[in-house]
């Protein structure tokens, strides 16, 4: 009889709780999975465009420059091993015929893959770094702490 209980309570368990965290846990990785191949794919096609950048800058086709700074930044946040998280739209403003392009981006990671980062930012790129903010974020997923950086950019064209 305590064996056909404990059986019972077991069922139980499972239907009530287990289920849903091992279903949750394998969307979870699901969607893990689409987020590692859409870095890929963004990596990829900053390396097409860095591709198309040398070929225009052949040209000496300047205007284009600005166009590949998220592909840019994306490229250099794979080679130094951090998540992008976040990408936001450019914002442009006009003074005395330049153009002015601000951009921000949210990266993920180790305190010192984010340093190597924005070392790359200011080393590398003729991109105006204005702010370079850390801050602890808990990841809704994994109910981890993680730091991320907000890399506010300018760019005059």
């Amino acid at each position: 009889m305590l064996l056909i209980g404990s059986v019972i309570f077991a069922l139980l368990v499972y239907q009530l709780a287990l289920k849903k965290t091992i279903a949750a846990r394998s969307l979870y990785y699901i969607q893990q999975e689409g987020l590692a191949s859409k870095q890929n794919a963004l990596h990829e096609i900053s390396q097409l465009k860095k591709q198309l950048s040398n070929l225009s800058s052949e040209t000496n086709d300047v205007q284009n420059q600005n166009f590949f700074e998220p592909e840019f930044m994306v490229a250099l946040a794979h080679n130094t091993k951090v998540i992008a998280r976040n990408l936001s739209e450019a914002t442009v403003v006009v003074e005395n015929d330049r153009n002015i392009v601000y951009n921000s981006y949210y990266f993920s990671g180790s305190f010192t893959h984010l340093l190597r980062l924005l070392d790359q930012v200011e080393k590398k790129a003729d991109i105006n770094v204005l702010n370079a903010r850390f801050y602890k974020e808990r990841n809704p997923h994994t109910r981890e702490t993680e730091l991320i950086m907000k890399l506010e950019t300018a760019t005059i064209d």
